[in-house]
């Protein structure tokens, strides 16, 4: 089996070079951990739950309504709603309460709707599944933890379940305990808990040479043309034993993320380590540069002869929460294709360590004149944590999203949607293409 796998990776003939003493370190500390705690419980999966924090909206009263489909041979005298092609459905509406209405107390309702030869069985054994999806709700969470709740909720669709009795529920989850079992011993030969053959070979050779040494010392004493060769094992014991102190120092920097890399030493298609530090440990004040726009009289809301001055705003979004102490904003300049900023913009009340690893940006283009008040014409929203886990450093270049001209239809909306700029906080955290510029190109 291991041949197998050994020749179709076939790290041989590949550019990155992975046999080295610091991927046996990584071996080492990921041996180190014990995997078993973050593992998922056994129940999860035979019957797996997702759960979502995402915002929802304002409730009336804090509760919705939601459907539970029955099972159509335990609910005999229901009310038949009849559809087309003869599906034939019996459910009820129960009412959940956001604060404290929990899993298990849905599907206590669902069962206080059956016949009364069914209400008197055990709760555990039901289940409410999400209609569509693959998904279970059960035990003592709040039901709107669920992601399929919130999601249905956010959207204005309905809220519909379909309650199951699963008499082998319990057996199900042994026989996910018994298979997370024998997945779990599988961890003790995943890495070797033992330091690899590599520093056993060099402490040996090192005691050998010691051994040696004193060997050679006490028999050539007397001898002067030994002195020469003795200086010299003196010497290269001293390089090994601090070559060894460095490496223990590299492990050592390795398990605190603060290694640093020596480019001098090995070859750039090695695998390394960086010299990184965590966000919450810069304190560095929040800045960035804006350095210009192109095409602003181009875009769809801009009014030629109107808008005379353009500016750009950058907002700090957490979820739904604003940074008011992190917006920042460009001075007004002359409206034109080609507009020049190119000078910081910090906030001398927040910090980098200070802002939430999750924290998205958001550009935005406004219009201003005189007689009318500023516009939104463009908009951007970017991650502050890029997709390599890193703090955005360097150039880019945003295509921002324009913003259509709105007008007013028949069968369309009414109301301006882009007045409210709900985009800040829900829009997609991307923009239409990301280029990153080398640094050099910013000179």
């Amino acid at each position: 089996g291991e041949d197998v796998v050994e020749a179709l990776l076939n790290f041989g003939t590949g550019r990155w070079n992975f046999d080295n003493d610091l991927v046996d370190v990584f071996h080492l500390l990921a041996s180190q951990r014990n995997y078993e705690d973050v593992l998922p419980p056994p129940e999860q999966y035979a019957f797996p739950e997702y759960f979502s924090a995402s915002p929802l909206p304002d409730l009336s009263g804090n509760q919705f309504l939601a459907k539970i489909r029955l099972p159509q041979e335990f609910s005999p005298h229901l009310k038949i709603k009849t559809y087309c092609f003869f599906f034939l459905e019996r459910y009820v509406t129960i009412r959940i309460k956001t604060e404290y209405t929990t899993a298990q107390d849905a599907i206590r309702q669902g069962i206080e709707k059956l016949d009364d030869e069914y209400k008197k069985d055990d709760d555990s054994l039901f289940v409410l599944k999400v209609v569509g999806q693959e998904e279970y709700i059960y035990g003592r969470r709040k039901i709107v933890d669920y992601e399929a709740v919130r999601n249905a909720v956010r959207n204005e669709d309905d809220v519909e379940f379909a309650l199951i009795k699963r008499p082998d529920f319990k057996e199900r989850i042994e026989e996910a305990k018994a298979r997370q079992k024998e997945y779990t011993e599988m961890f003790q030969c995943a890495y070797a808990t033992h330091k690899t053959s590599i520093d056993n070979n060099n402490n040996n050779n090192n005691n050998n040479n010691n051994n040696n040494n004193n060997n050679n010392s006490n028999n050539n004493d007397n001898d002067p043309k030994h002195h020469t060769a003795s200086q010299q094992q003196q010497q290269q014991q001293q390089q090994q034993q601090q070559q060894l102190f460095y490496e223990d120092k590299i492990a050592e920097d390795i398990s605190r993320g603060t290694a640093v890399s020596r480019k001098s030493e090995w070859n750039s298609c090695d695998f390394m380590p960086e010299d990184v530090i965590s966000l919450y440990e810069c304190d560095w004040n929040y800045r960035l540069k804006i350095d210009g726009l192109t095409n602003v009289c181009r875009l769809p809301r801009f009014e030629d002869g109107v808008m005379k001055s353009v500016f750009v705003m950058v907002e700090l979004w957490m979820g739904d929460m604003l940074f008011e102490t992190a917006t920042l904003q460009t001075s007004v300049i002359v409206a034109k294709n080609e507009i020049h900023w190119g000078s910081w913009l910090s906030s001398r009340n927040l910090t980098f360590s200070q802002i939430p690893r999750e924290s998205v940006l958001c550009f935005q283009v406004f219009g201003s004149s005189d007689t009318m008040a500023s516009r939104c014409l463009a908009w951007c929203r970017v991650p502050l944590i890029d997709h390599r886990h890193r703090l955005r450093r360097g150039k880019y270049l945003f295509n921002l999203w324009e913003i259509p001209a709105f007008k007013g239809e028949k069968d369309g909306p009414k109301t301006d949607p882009f007045v409210t700029r709900t985009f800040r906080y829900r829009g997609t955290a991307r923009d239409k293409h990301v280029k990153h510029v080398d640094p050099d190109q910013c000179q």
